[in-house]
């Protein structure tokens, strides 16, 4: 009851204007109760929205040294990275950790110590004291395993190898840490020691699920494909001429990746231009860059037709959505929003952690400044239920930095309406375009169809790129050739343009398969 009166007295003063009273307030309550948790949270917060991060910190340690599993606390401290003197901060919680860690471990309490010191190596992981007290225990390779890992979704490859490495110098029978390292190698595209790390992954542990191996959903699709009676063919870590090659060999009409430039990509395969018609699609909302490319599938919405964003293929638009959504049957009910219990509002994150900029930390600090006591996941850091999700957070301009606060503060605002909106959501996304695999097919088919027709008459976008790449440069916009115009599966044909050139190469190309035309119908 405290804590509601004293928040309430915050509120009234904040409202107010009377900042200074209102911390007041909440020194009067550690007047009656020194080891008053929340009034310690509660101060941080107010100085965090005065932008008196120093203080903050301060009083979130406070809160965190007089309740240790006070997550909140924990919380608003990574929110400080928006602040000028984060490092100085992480240092002094790694210092702070450290400290509480022996203090717990000297009273007995040896694994709740070692978790401080855990901790402590997230906010320093340079840390030596930390690290000292942490080798005590046998799973510090762990440790060090998990920091690899933070570190792989931070797109920080040597630091994450270093940490890897170090795990497997601390104990050579760690299975899961030779398979992290292989995916590292991988990644960095050296196959021979990616197979190498894997095969130590698979000597220690033979029943390792990750080392290398296809996923569940890989190898259903591939059961699927088999049974209907068509062809698949394993690529992984093999070379990208000879992936074009075997396309070439197997006369492919119009050949599909699906990465663009996300990991273990096969652009330099399509970069050869092993096959006549090429299109790039739902891996990555954006252009390739590659001019071998004639066709990026997208919708009105990703790419409204008004876009002033550059690329080099031609976008073609979907009716509906570019992708489609089959929801899992193992899906769970729908629960409660977890705001009607907790008593507070938590944002989460579904992001790559590398995606999560300062710009984006600085828009998130704001909405959560703006909502006292509300709490931020993000899904790489921990596995928790989220109440309210933004996605695509990688980049913002001004206005809509501005419009995602308004949104996110007034769904914050009016529980009720969260949890009705809640309830009714996964109703309304199964009704949807979204999850229509039927209607979704039939645009992608008839997409197909359109472009191969444009191919029969010799309208070969990245053809055509190419003839201009190889005349003079003009004096006007060399970026002009990226913005050409985008094209609906409905829109008319255009004119037919000569075949002259198969991708950088030049290699003279097949002519087009007239009699695959003939054969597809119409």
């Amino acid at each position: 009851m405290l804590s509601h009166c004293f928040n309430g007295y915050w509120y009234q003063h904040k409202a107010a204007g009377n900042t200074q009273e209102g911390i007041q307030k909440y020194f009067e309550a550690l007047k009656i109760d020194p080891h008053y948790a929340p009034a310690y949270y509660n101060l941080g917060v107010v100085y965090s929205e005065i932008m008196q991060y120093d203080m903050a910190l301060t009083f979130y340690e406070k809160a965190a040294s007089e309740r240790p599993m006070y997550a909140e606390a924990y919380c608003n401290m990574g929110v400080l990275a928006v602040s000028p003197n984060f490092e100085i901060a992480k240092n002094n919680m790694a210092i702070a950790l450290t400290d509480l860690g022996t203090k717990v471990k000297l009273e007995g309490d040896i694994n709740r110590g070692v978790a401080f010191y855990k901790k402590a190596l997230y906010y320093n992981w340079h840390y030596a004291d930390a690290i000292l007290l942490c080798q005590s225990k046998p799973n510090f390779s762990q440790s060090l395993n998990n920091l690899g890992v933070v570190y792989t979704v931070q797109g920080k490859m040597d630091a994450a190898a270093s940490m890897i490495e170090k795990a497997i110098i601390a104990n050579p029978t760690y299975a899961e840490a030779y398979n992290n390292l292989g995916v590292l190698y991988r990644d960095a595209g050296d196959i021979a020691l990616a197979i190498n790390a894997y095969e130590q992954c698979l000597k220690i542990d033979p029943d390792s699920r990750n080392a290398g191996q296809a996923d569940a959903k890989t190898i259903r699709f591939r059961e699927k494909v088999l049974k209907k009676g068509g062809i698949w063919k394993d690529i992984y870590g093999t070379d990208e001429k000879k992936v074009a090659d075997m396309v070439r060999e197997d006369q492919v009409d119009i050949l599909v990746e699906l990465t663009g430039h996300t990991a273990n990509n096969k652009l330099g395969m399509m970069a050869c231009r092993p096959a006549p018609v090429q299109v790039t699609w739902i891996g990555y909302p954006n252009t390739t860059g590659l001019p071998t490319i004639d066709y990026r599938i997208t919708d009105s919405l990703a790419d409204p037709p008004e876009t002033k964003q550059k690329h080099v293929e031609e976008l073609v638009r979907l009716p509906d959505c570019f992708l489609c959504y089959t929801p899992s049957p193992e899906a769970g009910p729908v629960c409660q929003t977890p705001a009607l219990s907790n008593g507070f509002i938590t944002f989460g994150s579904f992001n790559n952690l590398a995606k999560i900029t300062p710009k984006v930390l600085k828009v998130w600090a704001r909405i959560l400044c703006s909502i006292p006591n509300s709490r931020l996941v993000n899904s790489m850091i921990q596995n928790s239920e989220l109440s309210t999700s933004f996605h695509w957070s990688g980049t913002f301009d001004c206005q809509k930095k501005d419009e995602y606060v308004k949104l996110a503060l007034k769904l914050a605002s009016d529980i009720s309406a969260l949890q009705n909106l809640r309830m009714s959501l996964r109703e309304l996304m199964s009704k949807s375009p979204l999850c229509d695999g039927a209607k979704f097919i039939l645009g992608l088919e008839s997409t197909y169809r359109h472009i191969w027709r444009r191919y029969c008459k010799g309208d070969v976008p990245s053809l055509k790129r190419m003839e201009l790449l190889q005349q003079p440069v003009s004096n006007g916009d060399p970026s002009s050739t990226n913005s050409e115009p985008t094209r609906v599966i409905n829109s008319s044909e255009g004119s037919p343009g000569s075949v002259k050139a198969n991708g950088f190469n030049l290699m003279q190309p097949s002519k087009p398969n007239i009699h695959g035309c003939e054969e597809n119908g119409h």
